[in-house]
C-alpha cells in the first residue's frame, strides 16, 4: 500500500503476451466498512485506459467481475486501487488480489488500434439510430492534466484522487441550433463513458449532438422517429 498526494493506493501488476479482450476479476475480504467509492484505474503501460469507480462493500468476499478490456499484446498491464476521497460508508480501501482472463483473443492490429484510439477523444454514432424514444451515445475523452490554478476553481472535485482531468461537454441541438438538452457537463478523468439520450419530449425529425472537450470538437447526427 502506498500513500501518495491523492490518498492511499496500491498498484497490481501484470504482463499479457496476447491481444484480445479480457475480463479483470477483483476480490477483497467480506466487509461493510471499506469504501464505497473506490478509484481503480487501468494501465497499459504508463497510459490510463478506463477509470472506474465502485463500492467496495459489494461482493466483497467473493471474486467479482470489475470490467472487461481490450488489451494489446506484449504489454504490461497495472491495475491502481486509490481512495477517491469520496466515500461515505468508511474510509478504508482494500486490495487483496486481482485476476485477468482472457475472454477473446484478437487479431494484433485490432486491440492494437483499439488501445491507440484510447490516447485521443472520440465521439461515436449513437446506437441504435433512428431511435425511438432513447438512445446511447459513447465518448472517450484523453489524458489532461490539469494546472494547479485550473484545480483551484474546482475545488471539491480537486480534492479527489482524479488527478487525469477532461473537462467534458455533451450537448444536444436541433436542426435550427437551438440546445435542448446537456448530458454532461463536468471534469472526468481519462476513459471510454457512454451516456442515455431520451427524446421523449421532442418532436420528430433530426437532431445533432456535440463533444467539446479541450481544443477537441466533435459533432454528429441522429434521427428520432416516433
Amino acid at each position: 500500500m502506498q500513500t501518495t498526494s491523492n490518498g492511499p493506493s496500491a498498484t497490481f501488476n501484470f504482463y499479457l503476451n496476447r491481444s484480445g479482450d479480457y475480463d479483470v476479476f477483483e476480490i477483497i475480504p467480506q466487509t461493510i466498512n471499506s469504501a464505497d467509492n473506490a478509484l481503480y484505474k487501468i494501465l497499459v503501460g504508463s497510459r490510463v485506459i478506463d477509470s472506474i469507480y465502485l463500492n467496495q462493500n459489494n461482493g466483497s468476499g467473493n471474486w467479482k467481475n470489475i470490467g472487461r478490456f481490450c488489451f494489446p499484446a506484449d504489454s504490461s498491464i497495472s491495475i491502481k486501487v486509490i481512495d477517491s476521497g469520496e466515500s461515505s460508508s468508511g474510509p478504508v480501501i482494500r486490495a487483496d488480489a486481482f485476476k485477468i482472463l482472457l475472454y477473446e483473443e484478437s487479431p494484433d492490429n485490432i486491440a492494437d488500434n483499439h488501445f491507440l484510439a484510447l490516447s485521443e477523444y472520440q465521439l461515436f454514432q449513437n446506437y441504435p439510430n433512428p431511435f425511438n424514444p432513447s438512445t446511447i451515445i459513447k465518448y472517450t475523452t484523453s489524458n489532461v492534466t490539469l494546472s494547479a490554478s485550473s484545480r483551484d476553481r474546482h475545488t471539491e472535485r480537486s480534492r479527489s484522487a482524479r488527478d487525469e482531468w477532461s473537462r467534458v461537454q455533451l450537448k444536444v441541438y436541433d436542426v435550427l441550433g437551438n440546445e435542448v438538452a446537456i448530458l454532461v457537463d463536468e471534469y472526468k478523468p481519462a476513459g471510454t463513458y457512454q451516456v442515455e439520450f431520451s427524446a421523449s419530449n421532442l418532436s420528430s425529425g433530426i437532431y445533432f449532438y456535440k463533444l467539446q472537450a479541450g481544443s477537441f470538437v466533435e459533432t454528429k447526427k441522429m434521427i428520432f422517429l416516433k
